[in-house]
């Protein structure tokens, strides 16, 4: 009897340790963000600093920065965010745009000749 006792007892125990570690609560893996393409080019006469090309998760907001060489101005984005072409300060050297990342998007800085 002693012996039946204590093996069932055991087999209480290991059965409640098993029981203890296992969890029917499965964890759940966060989704992978959409992510898009942006591809930046300066026209002739100034530069983006920003990479060519590079890859963004959806909804990320970026403000882009054109600089113009000497003797040349900002003119205007095109692709930003705005729904006509972005037309700079012609007073300024830099000009700035702002794009959120909702599809591959292509963005190009205009510059144009100081006269």
């Amino acid at each position: 009897m002693n012996n039946l006792l204590a093996n069932s007892l055991f087999s209480l125990f290991i059965f409640s340790l098993v029981c203890s570690c296992t969890s029917d609560k499965v964890e759940e893996e966060s989704p992978t963000p959409t992510q898009y393409t942006l591809t930046v080019t300066a026209g002739e006469g100034g530069s983006v600093a920003h990479p060519p090309i590079a890859i963004y998760n959806e909804g990320e907001t970026l403000t882009l920065t054109a600089t113009a060489d000497e003797g040349y101005m900002p003119d205007r984005w095109v692709g930003t965010d705005l729904r006509k072409n972005h037309r700079c300060n012609t007073t300024i050297r830099h000009c700035r745009c702002i794009v959120t990342i909702n599809a591959n998007r292509d963005i190009i800085a205009y510059f144009k000749k100081i006269e």
